[in-house]
């Protein structure tokens, strides 16, 4: 992986709280954050449509934010998300044990 894989260069806000994310290295992603707004306080203002549709890239596109930088999501963690949504191991998920394999 280069360094780029954590760099977006787009995203853009689809109905029923999804991300659609395009990253510097071209691996793109549709994440859901439906879980995430429901679980964590701190996005509660993201449950108004108005306000989740307001997402854009943030600094050096290192996050997605909203509410004028009030609210961030790391790119990092979105893509670990998105690779996890898609079926994949996400980087930050835990070793499997041998009894689980």
């Amino acid at each position: 992986m280069s360094k780029n894989h954590f760099t977006l260069i787009a995203v853009e806000a689809l109905p029923d709280t999804r991300l659609r994310l395009t990253y510097a290295d071209g691996q793109g992603f549709e994440v859901d954050l439906n879980d995430w707004i429901g679980a964590t306080q701190a996005l509660a203002p993201l449950r108004a449509p108005a306000v989740y549709a307001q997402a854009r890239l943030g600094d050096f596109g290192q996050h997605v934010q909203w509410a004028e930088g009030e609210i961030e999501l790391a790119a990092d963690n979105l893509r670990n998300l998105g690779v996890e949504q898609a079926g994949g191991l996400g980087a930050f998920a835990a070793p499997l044990r041998p009894q689980d394999a």
